[in-house]
């Protein structure tokens, strides 16, 4: 039974892959040390799950089976997603019953997008290991609007979710909502009271970044030689590929009705992640319409949780084109595609940011 138990949740795009790599190749360390439980789970094409978003959003998820992760795993039907979170939780309560340590560590971005139905249920279920008088911590990373969208517009793009004007369009869209939605279902179920706010551009800032700040958070002082050998994960893209995907979302989208799109998936467009190029800049013009909708959320953050961000200002942006040598990279890569039908459908893409 655990004293305690932590619950980061977030939010998106604030180095939780990161701090779960770190949790994950350290677990160990954290248990014998520091006295502090952070397991981890396998399914049959991972080797090892640091990230507690694929095991935890889909137990206690009400359609675990439209969750992004299942799907990619052929785990799309409500039969099979029960299968599957049968293993997550005989592993949870397998690893559980082997710790000697008084506090429990959880970490899961995805946790965040669960409603108050799905999360009282999540927190009913890790009540079970918790001591009468023990006690839940929810700690979540915030990055100002800006910061944000800049950062997971790209992700988003990424994964196959739409255009880059689709993805911005749906952040303007729930810019007003853009903290209420991921932090009311953890007030109404775990108290505010409860709840540590981390302003993620400040946490950038201290020596070893937003990994020593969470560590910080929960009273856990890392030594330093293992912080300087932490993985940092850095996983923004060249603009010039961001634009490539995004017209490739427009003419071969990821899912075609809940199935993964055959051409899409022959693309391998990983191979772009890579590239070097310009960087992606949010318009000046959206930076404005993304605060001025921002505003409520914000002041809902200073009224309920006394938090401020340190930075809201508009960043300076100026139009920068294309690199040609990572358009000349792009091109190749395209060029010595092996599968004909996905590399025409890449090479329109091509063409088509090109004579944007």
């Amino acid at each position: 039974m655990f004293k305690e138990i932590i619950l980061h949740i977030g939010m998106h795009k604030t180095a939780t892959t990161s701090i779960q790599g770190f949790c994950g190749e350290h677990a160990n360390k954290l248990q014998n040390k520091f006295d502090t439980f952070y397991p981890t789970f396998s399914n049959p094409s991972r080797s090892k799950i640091f990230n507690h978003s694929i095991p935890f959003y889909s137990i206690f998820s009400n359609e675990p089976e439209k969750y992004s992760i299942n799907i990619n795993q052929g785990i799309n039907t409500k039969e099979l997603a029960e299968e599957s979170n049968k293993i997550f939780k005989k592993q949870f309560r397998n690893r559980v019953e082997k710790t000697n340590a008084s506090r429990l560590l959880i970490s899961g971005e995805d946790i965040s997008r669960l409603n108050h139905i799905e999360m009282t249920r999540m927190k009913n279920f890790l009540s079970k290991f918790l001591e009468e008088d023990g006690k839940f911590t929810v700690i979540l990373f915030l990055r100002n609007p800006i910061s944000y969208c800049q950062s997971a517009l790209q992700q988003r793009v990424k994964s196959g979710l739409g255009s880059i004007d689709h993805c911005l369009q749906n952040f303007l869209n729930s810019s007003g909502t853009l903290y209420d939605t991921r932090l009311e279902p953890a007030k109404r179920v775990f108290g505010k009271e409860n709840i540590k706010i981390v302003d993620f551009d400040v946490a950038k800032t201290i020596e070893f970044g937003p990994v020593e700040a969470f560590f910080n958070c929960i009273d856990i002082k890392i030594p330093k030689v293992l912080l300087k050998a932490q993985n940092i994960k850095n996983e923004s893209i060249s603009n010039e590929s961001l634009h490539l995907i995004s017209e490739i979302n427009k003419l071969e989208p990821r899912f075609i009705d809940k199935n993964p799109n055959p051409i899409r998936e022959k693309m391998d467009l990983q191979r772009f992640f890579s590239i070097k190029g310009t960087k992606y800049e949010l318009p000046q013009e959206k930076q404005t319409l993304l605060m001025e909708e921002s505003k409520k959320t914000i002041r809902k953050l200073k009224n309920i949780y006394n938090f401020d961000f340190q930075d809201t200002n508009l960043k300076e942006t100026k139009s920068i084109p294309f690199n040609q040598d990572t358009l000349k990279e792009i091109k190749s890569i395209i060029d010595n595609h092996q599968d004909k039908t996905s590399q025409e459908k890449m090479l329109e893409a091509y063409n088509n940011i090109v004579s944007a």
